[in-house]
């Protein structure tokens, strides 16, 4: 599959108040990806072809960063609207709106407990209760098969196997389990929220290694027909291990220890433990201008 995708945007920085270190960013996007699929008989499955489909999405939102170095906080709330024909031509359309919160409360220098909260749901959705779940939907876990904006860097963005397909974002409801594409584990068409924490060890570790005790836990609702019998436990997802991250998590290595039965059910299909191990690069966060954002004077 190819894509070509624009996103013009009108970004205002709201700067910060006199002896205060609270930055705020108002920003309103709207983004154009183009992508190619191919085509098939319906009748006979007979390949007709390939054929380009437009897609724009509208995005407002909200980015709040109190920038201290003691239990620094951050607030990140969006709304996002799109209108788009599903695959038998109808139109459909949804609303849906988001908001995350990250703060670290420090027990030492540089040392902390890292806590985000995550809360999504559909305003609107014409495929609340579809049969499948929507390119649009809230995931568990961020990947490149899910990545419908196209808004991360994927080495391996459609594979099915293999160590790139492990590659996961922290978005959403931020889990580091890469369950892969043939599932809708943790994939919503109505709402999910999920917390995530993982905290500093104590200096001492073997050749400073950045080793961080995480948890994710989080709940979904599978609103699909297939989930009309699921039970609480069915859709409340729970996940902690170990993680190696460096450079201000713009790297990481995440090693799943205990996980819910509906995760560690998905994983045994995945085979040996190696298959389990999740990385995140998050290249985003090179951007020069997001970089001297961050430099005060």
């Amino acid at each position: 599959m190819q894509y070509a995708r624009l996103a013009p945007s009108i970004k205002i920085e709201l700067g910060k108040k006199p002896i205060s270190n609270f930055y705020q960013t108002v920003q309103l996007r709207s983004l154009w990806v183009n992508q190619e699929f191919a085509q098939f008989s319906p009748t006979f499955g007979n390949y007709l072809g390939n054929e380009w489909e437009d897609n724009f999405i509208h995005e407002l939102s909200y980015y709040g960063e109190e920038r201290r170095a003691l239990n620094p906080y951050s607030i990140f709330m969006a709304i996002e609207q799109q209108s788009y024909k599903d695959g038998f031509d109808q139109n459909q359309s949804y609303v849906k709106t988001s908001i995350e919160i990250k703060q670290t409360f420090n027990y030492a220098s540089k040392k902390g407990l890292d806590i985000r909260l995550f809360a999504g749901g559909f305003i609107t959705n014409t495929r609340r209760n579809a049969g499948a779940i929507l390119p649009a939907a809230f995931n568990m876990t961020s990947q490149g098969y899910n990545d419908y904006r196209y808004d991360d860097f994927y080495f391996g963005r459609s594979d099915n196997d293999g160590s790139l397909s492990r590659q996961v974002t922290i978005r959403d409801g931020g889990f580091k389990n890469a369950i892969g594409t043939g599932f809708s584990l943790g994939r919503s068409n109505n709402f999910i929220i999920a917390l995530n924490m993982k905290v500093d060890l104590p200096n001492g570790l073997p050749f400073n290694l950045p080793l961080k005790p995480y948890f994710d836990i989080g709940y979904f609702d599978n609103a699909m027909p297939t989930g009309e019998d699921d039970t609480f436990q069915d859709q409340l997802l729970w996940s902690g291990g170990i993680a190696l991250e460096f450079v201000k998590d713009m790297v990481g290595i995440y090693f799943p220890l205990i996980n819910s039965k509906n995760i560690d059910d998905r994983y045994a299909e995945r085979g040996s433990y190696w298959n389990r191990i999740a990385f995140t690069l998050d290249l985003r966060k090179l951007n020069p201008k997001e970089l001297l954002n961050k430099v005060e004077f």
